[in-house]
Parts: C-alpha cells; structure tokens; sequence
C-alpha cells in the first residue's frame, strides 16, 4: 500500500475507534453500562414499562428543541434500568442502585460537528433522560446525590482517570488536566444540580492539521419533579456549549414535568 493512502487509512481508523469509545463513554456515563427490562416499576404503585416510556418520551428532547444540531449516528442505550451516574457510579456515589428501585429512558443524543474542526468529538452534543424512582423522596435525594463531593469523585476516577486508549506503543488518557466542579443552574422555579468538567483532550482525540490541544467542556445537571429525576447533559470540544442554550433546554425540559402528570 502506498504511503499516502497508508496514512490517510490509518487517520480514518483513528478516527473511528476514537468516536466509538468516546460515544460509549457518554453512554455509559448516562445509561450504565448497559439496559434491560425492568417490566414493572413500583412508584407508589404499579407502573408498565410501556406507560413510563410514553411519560419520559413526552418530557426528553426531541429533534425540533435543538434547531441546528442532527441526531447522532452513533445511537445511546434509550432504556436502562441504572440511575443517571450508571451502575457504577450509583454504587460508588451511595445513590439508587436497587434492583427494581429505577427505570430511566434517554433521548436521542444531538450533535453540531464541521468539516476541518480541531477535535474528532462533536462541537457540541446534548440529550436529556428522566429516571423513574420509587417515590418523590427517592428522586429528590438523588439529586443531592449527583450534587455530591463523593459523585464528582466517582466520576473522575471512572470516568476519566481510567479511561485510556491504547496503541501499539503506549497506552495514554483520553483527557488530561481533568477538573470536575459543582454545578447548579434554574430550571423553570427549581434548581438543577450536578457537575461541570473541564479538560483538555489528549492527542489522540485532535486532528491531525491542528496544533495544540483543545479544550472540552461538560456539563450534567439534574432536578426533580415529584417521582421523576430530569437530567441534561451537554458537552463541547473547544467552546463551552452554548449558556443560552443549555438555560433553555433545562426550562423546557422542567415546563414538560410539570405538564405531564405520571398517573
């Protein structure tokens, strides 16, 4: 094979196997490692599976909330019987990890990328999920939960200390210099609570005619209405995701449980 055509095959490959295990770190970082069937959840009483996604479907983003983003290619896990740290990150953090004690459903992730940017990750991505928990003081402690010293801790170690990719020479951090702060923004008259990371993304994660690293910003927040935990979670590759934006999203997202009653 030719040298040219070598390189530009090796750039590609690189490309892909860059996307697909940051894409499966955002899933696992929202759905946990997985999904399955729950079947019956018990929020107070009996709920259908079928009956919970049709409420969460009702409150989650949906293409027409994020005017200039496009549905991902690279498809999220749309139910998972994990709150919103996954599996992991629930056991580690103290929140629900309780077979039966929760049943999310994710939206469809949303992306903004452009031909020639600095990153292989998206510009900026988003998508929302709302977690069903076994009563209103579950889903408000769960929130304190993502709020926590002992989250973010969580979330550091599992979700970034550890995650490497490996080439034939060496074996290196997606991201470097990784900071996780808490974060808590409005949404609608409630307060949603979590976490703002701040990093600068390794090498293997830039292109290849771009000097320098970039930075990545990510945001996850959540809030309660009665039963339901709402989360939101953006991210961007050399610009934060859009304030204004993210500010909206959370409104709506709140205007939409409020709306819709689980009964």
């Amino acid at each position: 094979m030719p040298r040219r055509t070598r390189s530009v095959t090796i750039r590609i490959a690189r490309r892909l196997a860059v996307a697909s295990l940051v894409s499966g770190l955002v899933a696992v970082f929202a759905a946990g490692c997985g999904a399955s069937s729950v079947g019956i959840i018990n929020l107070g009483g009996s709920v259908s599976e079928s009956h919970a996604i049709a409420y969460a479907n009702a409150i989650n983003l949906r293409p027409s909330d994020v005017h200039g983003l496009v549905g991902s290619t690279v498809a999220l896990r749309r139910e998972t019987k994990y709150g919103p740290l996954g599996r992991l990150g629930e056991r580690c953090a103290g929140g629900v990890d309780a077979p039966g004690d929760v049943f999310g459903v994710l939206s469809q992730r949303f992306v903004r990328s452009r031909e020639h940017q600095r990153s292989f990750l998206p510009i900026e991505s988003v998508f929302s999920a709302v977690y069903l928990l076994r009563s209103d003081a579950m889903a408000s402690r769960e929130v304190s939960v993502l709020a926590s010293d002992r989250a973010r801790s969580c979330l550091k170690r599992d979700n970034y200390d550890e995650v490497v990719s490996t080439t034939r020479t060496k074996s290196e951090p997606l991201f470097t210099r990784v900071k996780i702060a808490p974060l808590s923004l409005p949404a609608g008259s409630v307060v949603a609570h979590g976490e703002r990371v701040t990093a600068v993304e390794a090498a293997v994660i830039e292109a290849p005619h771009v000097r320098g690293r970039p930075n990545y910003y990510e945001d996850f927040v959540g809030f309660s209405v009665g039963p339901a935990v709402i989360t939101l979670h953006v991210t961007g590759s050399t610009h934060p995701f859009p304030a204004a934006t993210e500010q909206r999203l959370l409104s709506l997202l709140y205007g939409r449980a409020k709306a819709h009653a689980l009964s």
